[in-house]
């Protein structure tokens, strides 16, 4: 499942859902787009594509709206988009791929995030993720060398039996 949480997006949104249907194996992916209580034009341009689930809900944050996609998702395996980001070409189906290698052992994929930060600028976000667990998890608890971005994370839905967001926070919940 890719699900897409947006707040006000609707200048974003469009393109966010076509980066996600530009993927040639769409019959792997459920897309769901929830919206946190938007009041601009977002569920209007979201409504014109009949190939995902939109569901609307009251205000609650960024960690309210992950939370609800959570209860919603039937899939062995759920990303983050934001509304704003959009996945590069091609990499929903390298994805897939590698989804078959880790199947329903409980691993995290976890990929490189590139921001566009104008027409000319972009930063490629290395996860620095090594093939030491303990050294992962310290990097990212203790010395934040590890940076893992929700919309460059492929999670096990079963992971959120264990709990969801902290929906007291309104930013850096994600961390």
């Amino acid at each position: 499942t890719v699900a897409i949480t947006t707040f006000n997006y609707e200048r974003y949104i469009e393109n966010a859902v076509k980066s996600v249907l530009k993927c040639n194996n769409l019959n792997y992916i459920d897309l769901i787009v929830i919206d946190d209580g938007s009041t601009d034009n977002t569920r209007k341009r979201v409504k014109k594509y009949n190939s995902l689930k939109y569901f609307y809900k009251k205000n609650g944050g960024p960690s309210s709206a992950r939370n609800f996609v959570i209860s919603k998702v039937k899939t062995p395996f759920l990303i983050f988009l934001d509304a704003d980001d959009e996945f590069i070409t091609d990499s929903l189906d390298k994805a897939i791929i590698n989804l078959k290698s880790i199947q329903d052992n409980g691993r995290v994929c976890i990929f490189d995030h590139i921001a566009k930060f104008s027409s000319k600028e972009k930063y490629i976000h290395n996860g620095g993720v090594t093939e030491n667990n303990f050294s992962n998890l310290k990097n990212y608890l203790f010395s934040k060398k590890l940076k893992i971005l929700n919309g460059a994370t492929i999670f096990p839905t079963k992971l959120f039996k264990l709990g969801n967001y902290p929906e007291r926070y309104r930013s850096g919940e994600d961390i």
